[in-house]
């Protein structure tokens, strides 16, 4: 098969239409990519929740302490031992806020990922299908215009070997 004219504008046609493709499916993606909102942390705790500390209050005696000289109280060591199980009680809990807040954090994140992957993923798979169309359309839409002009030509080349033949039997005759 040779390339003509044609031919070769039939070619640039299919390359021109699929270069568009790419572009429109580059573009989209893009567009895509610039519109997503980071929505990945959503806090639904108020900032009392997850800025808890601990306090402890000490009592001060303003009488005792009117020199400015530190006292010291002595306190049984029962007291202390409670006070101490107390702030390690308050220290725990807030360890277990915590671990669950970053927990609860990990898995928005991890949701708002797969989310994002799943739009990318859709609009990989409409522009594969979209290339997947034009790469079967063009070609038989292609061949469908060419069988007419494959038909006439066969039709021209028939109309010659019919005259070529009967030039031959009159030739022979003679």
């Amino acid at each position: 098969m040779s390339l003509t004219a044609k031919n070769i504008s039939h070619i640039v046609f299919i390359v021109a239409i699929s270069i568009l493709v790419i572009v429109m499916a580059v573009a989209s993606y893009v567009f895509i990519s610039l519109s997503c909102k980071d929505t990945s942390i959503n806090s639904n705790c108020s900032d009392k929740e997850t800025l808890q500390t601990i306090k402890i209050q000490l009592e001060e005696n303003s009488n005792d302490n009117s020199t400015g000289q530190a006292t010291i109280k002595v306190v049984p060591i029962k007291e202390v031992q409670l006070l101490l199980d107390s702030v390690n009680n308050k220290i725990l809990q807030n360890q277990e806020i915590i671990s669950d807040r970053q927990a609860d954090l990990i898995n928005d994140i991890r949701q708002e990922t797969n989310n994002n992957l799943d739009k990318h993923s859709a609009w990989l798979a409409f522009w594969i299908t979209v290339l997947g169309f034009i790469g079967v359309a063009c070609p038989i839409a292609y061949q469908f215009l060419n069988s007419f002009k494959m038909e006439k030509e066969l039709n021209e080349f028939r109309v010659q070997l019919r005259e070529e033949d009967e030039r031959r039997k009159t030739l022979n005759e003679a």
